[in-house]
């Protein structure tokens, strides 16, 4: 086996745990849809469920650090596969909100180890001229993991164990296929194990480059000899400008909405528009689709047209695509208020109306659906996102079968035209993430920290990525209550410009450069410009 074959299969093997979180942020936007009938979850209900995993990868990746440091990625990568199989049966398996939650703090805390683990060991392994390309494997297997639960959610519906339970998978792979690969040359070399360095960095570059990574190393490690592990982490200029940069772009990553739009696609296509679960998971389907595709493309424009300049156009495709659906919803949600409340006068008024004998008897048989109706009428006028179906709504059936107005399609007559808009809006919304934001933080995470802080700042960063996350994942469907579609997509909006300046201003361009002089030009007042 060649030198690339070698290292593409190290790479492809260690990008599997981006399948283990790609599985499950797709796998409980389908799962949420019959969950909530399930165990008769609220929305406080459904964030707390979703959100679990990402508390649990909060703590994953803070533990993270640690356990790279003292085990090396290899190891890492092993433990978060095994912990993430776990997880998966238990989360088929459970009978309760309760041990569906903890089940799936426990799926976190392994996606949160892998998180750390992945990008620092291919970083490690990976020649400088194909680390972008190679790190960027992570990303597009989490797309990967998303699209095949997408396929998974559609298939098994509305069977959620078996969701659930299938993403075992990708853990077993992960575990069995990590214990196959070589340790990671630095990590040896920390380790004093220089030949067995040596012999990875032989198989893994050509003669002239691999003897100057280990000469790299040893002075690397020379250089910090006796230095304790917290000046390492955070007292060198390097060290302090990687852990800003890393973690501020890992936080704005989630900020920016992506996950809230994963987790709850079905949802908001269905607020738009998609009026039954089978619709609104097809249209979820095809944004899955595009996320692989544009990922693919990234691969293939990582190393050749640098970080920043993918940022900056992908972050400003988002910043429009974000404005224009929040604009698009703020039109339509005041005209549905509109119509939804003359409905609901008209159904008022026929009501008033002197009945039959054979209508006041149909009346009484109706009576607990039209107390329904009432309800449903006062929830109205205090939520921005208005009921949707008021066919449904208001219909004579038994009220356990009155549809929930937060699902119902739109009544406005540009309801259809709505539905299209925000399905191309979030497919250029993924298309544009999927080529910047998605693997170049993960990118960016993997080659920017100095050796010995390399654990403690992917830790730090992947930490503050998961925390934010959870926030998200906490807060998107109260947000939607609450402020309505419009001016929380208008928030996500804001924060993708805010974070486009950012990388205007502050991000050096790292893509050529080998670890070491990543290091040098971030410990420099003025990096080198590339």
């Amino acid at each position: 086996m060649n030198k690339n074959t070698y290292v593409m299969l190290i790479a492809v093997m260690t990008a599997c745990g981006g399948l283990l979180f790609g599985y499950d942020v797709g796998v409980i936007s389908g799962a949420l849809l019959f969950l909530e009938k399930k165990f008769e979850l609220s929305d406080q209900g459904q964030e707390v469920v979703t959100s679990a995993v990402l508390v649990g990868s909060f703590l994953g990746a803070l533990g993270a650090g640690w356990y790279t440091r003292r085990f090396g990625g290899r190891s890492a990568n092993m433990l978060a596969g095994a912990i993430f199989v776990v997880g998966a049966f238990a989360s088929a398996a459970s009978d309760s909100t309760e041990t569906l939650t903890m089940s799936r703090l426990l799926v976190g805390f392994g996606i949160g180890i892998t998180a750390v683990a992945a990008p620092l060991y291919i970083g490690e392994i990976a020649p400088p001229d194909r680390r972008g390309q190679m790190i960027t494997l992570y990303q597009l297997f989490i797309t990967i993991g998303i699209l095949v639960s997408y396929i998974v959610d559609l298939a098994a519906a509305p069977h959620w164990r078996i969701m659930f339970g299938l993403g075992a998978v990708p853990g077993v792979v992960l575990a069995v296929g990590m214990s196959f690969m070589p340790s990671s040359p630095r990590w040896l070399a920390s380790r004093g194990r220089m030949d067995d360095a040596k012999k990875v960095l032989d198989r893994t570059l050509e003669p002239a480059m691999a003897e100057r990574a280990l000469k790299d190393i040893k002075n690397d490690l020379e250089t910090q000899k006796g230095l304790p592990h917290w000046w390492l982490a955070f007292g060198t200029r390097a060290a302090r400008r990687a852990s800003v940069i890393t973690t501020t772009l890992a936080v704005l990553q989630q900020f920016i909405g992506i996950n809230a739009i994963i987790y709850y696609a079905p949802r908001i296509f269905q607020k738009a528009g998609f009026a039954d679960a089978k619709a609104a998971l097809w249209a979820t389907l095809v944004v899955g689709v595009v996320n692989v595709l544009a990922t693919f493309i990234t691969m293939g424009m990582v190393d050749k047209s640098g970080r920043r300049t993918l940022l900056i156009w992908g972050l400003s495709g988002m910043v429009a695509s974000l404005g224009i659906l929040g604009l698009a919803f703020k039109q339509f949600d005041h005209a549905d208020a509109q119509k939804s409340a003359q409905h609901y006068s008209q159904q008022d008024a026929q009501q008033s109306e002197p009945l039959s004998a054979a209508q006041t008897a149909k009346q009484i048989d109706a009576q607990s659906a039209n107390e329904t109706v009432k309800i449903t009428a006062q929830r109205l006028a205090t939520d921005p996102a208005p009921p949707h179906n008021l066919a449904a709504a208001t219909s004579t059936d038994s009220p356990t079968d009155v549809a929930s107005p937060r699902d119902l399609p739109s009544t406005s007559e540009g309801a259809e035209t709505l539905a299209w808009l925000t399905l191309v809006c979030v497919i250029v919304y993924i298309a544009c993430f999927a080529f910047s934001m998605g693997p170049l933080v993960w990118v960016l995470i993997g080659e920017m920290f100095p050796l010995q802080a390399r654990g403690s700042g992917n830790a730090i960063a992947c930490g503050g990525n998961y925390f934010a996350n959870f926030i998200v994942g906490a807060t998107f469907l109260t947000l939607l209550t609450k402020l309505g579609a419009s001016n929380t997509f208008l928030i996500f909006a804001s924060v993708a410009m805010f974070t486009l300046l950012f990388v205007l201003f502050f991000l050096p361009e790292t893509a050529g450069r080998t670890l070491e002089e990543i290091e040098q030009d971030l410990g420099e007042k003025t990096p080198t410009a590339r």
